[in-house]
């Protein structure tokens, strides 16, 4: 192996670099975490040989004891990766270890200056390997203490709040809020949550809320083995729970980095005086993050509230900016786009206005420069000034993965898929999205795979089912299309949106009585709100359909519909794409914007 050089070892479809610390499957970077990668490293460096189970651990978990079930886990997750095929890589050797059954093929990487990767290669960045870092930590749920244990709105609240300042600190990666939560009133060891969240830390924590004295005891937990680093009580008035905030990430910043957080400015930087707006504030997001259902409108009158008594709290602006945007947006289908986007766009600028610091503000200015403006270069610059701002921030890294395929940027989308699915590990509606972005870059394979990962893991989350009918519809498996898009319709309870899907699907396939029946139903439903306009458009233009296609595709132009962001690259559209007016139609939608 020439000086200088790292071993690369090919198996079956696979290529694993160790030096890029990178497994690839057809030049398509495969997403593991550090210990997947040293456990298959290790098994593939003694391929065709037993390898015991003690050596593994010894050699996977050097420096901590851990139980043969992480061992077995382990093993379990990889075959789940690589056994994609009914090809059978690793072997059990009963009560002895494991062994790597695949020809592998040893050879040396070029040195990074002279290599020449591949068209397919260089298509798709390396893949960073999500690192349980040191300074990792996962922010959970708060336990409500309150004598009438009717505070939970406020424990969740605090929850949030703490993590999203956390997200401020330089070289700490914080779980996001989503993910912690899911572990809620469940008995599971700190162990298991680390390694489910990739993080070294947790911060344990209740509230005692009694008028306006919060009682506020929090823990730093260390995940391997439960080790308390510190804890503290803090007993304030509610008009100083943002100093108390503050107090809490800079000691865990402090903890983490080994810096003292306090010498630059305060974690915690958008706030109000007025006690009431705060409160009707966390209640707003408590609710907002229970959708969707009717809580979505509750959250909307929390927020509204609470800028009718803190006009100034930037925050509070920011959320209300959000709600807008779903409640117009084309998987919500409530409110006309037009409407619900332009008041999403006021609130949105308005927060930023006053807080120009706030990463929820520049998101959600994105979030309309995509879906109302569709300007992709433009939506993709206020998420980078978030990410600036609050790495941690998942929402600012799912838009701008969404803004990056809209501009047709596919590699960049897939590495924002990537930081997503590290912050916000068990959230299925990221998971559902990297199947999403898959199929928006034509790699309908890849689409599959991740959308039948999200069923496995949710069967009754129609979203895995919806994008598992997409791609398969585009890989010309028909009858199992059809079958995962029925299933989204009975999972969301016949939601417009996956009932479009289907109709489209069978207008594919040629079923044309179905899928007028969809397409006119959805006529229906629209009514005079200017709502799905181009969902119909799409299953006209599959059913060959022109004129009508055109027709509806112009009135979502001038009804704002978000999709039209997406009108380049969506692939249900290429059929148009011969056609003169297909290129209008994308400079009129331009002109709009």
């Amino acid at each position: 192996m020439p000086e200088g050089a790292s071993p690369v070892y090919r198996f079956g479809l696979f290529v694993l670099d160790v030096a890029d610390r990178s497994l690839k499957r057809h030049g398509v970077a495969i997403s593991l975490t550090p210990k997947q990668f040293d456990l298959l490293v290790a098994l593939v460096t003694s391929a065709g040989r037993l390898v015991e189970k003690d050596t593994l651990l010894k050699s996977v978990w050097p420096d901590v004891a851990v139980e043969e079930g992480n061992l077995t886990k382990g093993i379990f997750s990889l075959r789940q990766l690589l056994e994609l095929e009914d090809v059978r890589y690793i072997e059990t050797v009963p009560k002895r270890g494991y062994r790597f059954a695949a020809t592998v093929t040893r050879e040396a990487s070029a040195a990074p200056a002279l290599s020449t990767p591949s068209p397919a290669a260089s298509a798709i960045p390396p893949q960073p390997a999500p690192a349980v870092l040191e300074n990792s930590i996962a922010v959970m749920p708060f336990t409500d203490m309150s004598a009438a244990r009717d505070q939970e709105f406020f424990c969740e609240g605090m929850s949030e709040e703490i993590i999203n300042a956390l997200g401020r600190v330089p070289d700490v990666r914080v779980a996001s809020y989503t993910s912690s939560t899911r572990f809620k009133g469940k008995a599971i060891d700190t162990q298991s949550i680390g390694r489910e969240l990739m993080v070294s830390w947790l911060l344990e924590g209740s509230v005692r809320k009694s008028g306006d004295i919060v009682r506020i005891a929090v823990q730093l937990v260390r995940a391997s083995d439960g080790f308390s680093a510190w804890s503290g009580r803090f007993d304030r008035r509610l008009d100083d729970i943002f100093t108390v905030q503050d107090d809490i990430a800079g000691m865990i910043a402090e903890t983490l980095t080994r810096r003292v957080a306090k010498a630059s400015a305060p974690l915690v930087t958008s706030k109000t005086s007025n006690t009431e707006a705060y409160s009707l504030y966390l209640e707003g997001r408590y609710l907002w993050n229970k959708r969707p259902g009717d809580v979505v409108w509750q959250a909307l009158d929390r927020f509204e509230r609470a800028i009718a008594i803190d006009p100034s709290f930037a925050p509070a602006h920011a959320a209300l900016a959000g709600v807008y945007g779903t409640l117009g947006a084309w998987e919500y289908g409530v409110l006309p786009p037009g409407e619900a986007l332009a008041k999403a766009k006021t609130s949105a600028a308005r927060a930023l206005e006053l807080d120009p610091q706030l990463a929820a503000g520049h998101t959600a200015v994105g979030y309309t420069r995509l879906h109302f403006d569709w300007n992709a270069d433009g939506a993709c610059r206020e998420f980078d000034q978030a990410i600036a701002l609050n790495p941690a921030w998942v929402d600012a890294h799912h838009w701008h993965s969404h803004a990056l395929c809209a501009a047709a940027r596919f590699p960049e989308s897939l590495a924002a898929c990537r930081r997503i699915v590290e912050l916000d590990p068990l959230n299925p509606l990221m998971h559902a999205h990297v199947a999403w972005h898959h199929y928006m870059a034509r790699d309908f394979a890849e689409a599959l795979a991740q959308a039948q990962r999200v069923v496995r893991v949710e069967p009754s989350f129609h979203w895995g089912h919806f994008f598992a009918g997409w791609a398969l519809e585009r890989l010309g498996r028909g009858a199992e299309a059809i079958a995962a898009l029925r299933e989204s319709v009975r999972c969301s309870s016949s939601s417009p949106v996956m009932l479009a899907g289907l109709g489209h699907a069978l207008a594919v396939l040629q079923d044309r009585r179905e899928a007028l029946q969809i397409a006119n139903g959805l006529e229906r439903l629209r009514g005079d709100k200017g709502l799905f306009a181009y969902e119909i458009g799409v299953i006209r233009a599959a059913l060959g359909d022109h004129d009508d296609a055109f027709r509806w595709l112009t009135r979502a132009v001038h009804e704002r519909s978000g999709w039209i962001a997406y009108l380049p690259v969506d692939p249900r559209l290429d059929a148009l794409h011969p056609d003169p007016r297909f290129a209008s139609l994308g400079s009129h939608a331009t002109a709009k914007a």
